[in-house]
């Protein structure tokens, strides 16, 4: 699967719920390639908090019913 996003003084994000068992599956693995890499970023800082790509992984750990 190939993911492309553009964005012009915004961002954009996508989101995908994925439900698996953390300990049949515990790792999590992905390959990315960047072509505008930041070399001032500082994610301590707001202004510095502004880079190409991100990955965020959410985990919900309320037992399932």
């Amino acid at each position: 699967m190939v993911v492309k996003a553009v964005a012009q003084a915004s961002a954009s994000g996508l989101t995908r719920e994925v439900k698996i068992n953390p300990k049949e599956y515990p790792i999590v693995q992905w390959r990315w390639k960047v072509a505008n890499i930041l070399k001032k970023g500082d994610v301590r800082k707001k202004e510095g908090d502004d880079y190409p790509a991100r990955i965020m992984l959410l985990l919900n750990m309320t037992p399932a019913n």
